[in-house]
């Protein structure tokens, strides 16, 4: 059992990931589970990774659209968008379920195949652990 995609959410994530400013931002996205619809949430645009772990629930899925500032090791920056599914333990089984198997989907309308993170938890979400996981794929 898998979520569609809203019709209103295709847009933001064209103009998300085509996006041209130069700072951290997050479009999160959220399952209507009673409709099985991948809905808008919130964006944030100059935000902290702390300002996106704020706004990320305690007990509920969602999935973050990350355009994030990467200064690799030779001084050049990036500026990586990646999905990050973020599933806390307190999730119920069957929104985790319907969270992973809708997945692909997002990524696909992101243009974010094989630039996925995985968060279990929102206060792990820091600048050294997405240094870490996207230095691992650069």
């Amino acid at each position: 059992m898998s979520a569609t995609i809203s019709p209103d959410v295709l847009p933001l994530l064209k103009r998300f990931r085509f996006r041209r400013e130069k700072n951290v931002a997050a479009l999160i996205l959220k399952i209507d589970v009673q409709n099985l619809t991948i809905e808008h949430d919130t964006t944030l645009d100059g935000a902290t990774l702390e300002d996106i772990s704020d706004e990320l629930p305690d007990s509920a899925p969602r999935y973050v659209l990350l355009s994030y500032v990467l200064e690799l090791n030779d001084g050049r920056v990036t500026y990586p968008l990646v999905l990050m599914f973020y599933s806390p333990e307190a999730a119920r089984p069957d929104w985790k379920m319907i969270y992973s198997a809708s997945i692909a989907a997002i990524a696909d309308a992101a243009g974010t195949r094989g630039k996925m993170l995985e968060l279990r938890d929102a206060e792990d979400l820091t600048d050294e652990w997405v240094r870490g996981e996207l230095h691992g794929s650069h």
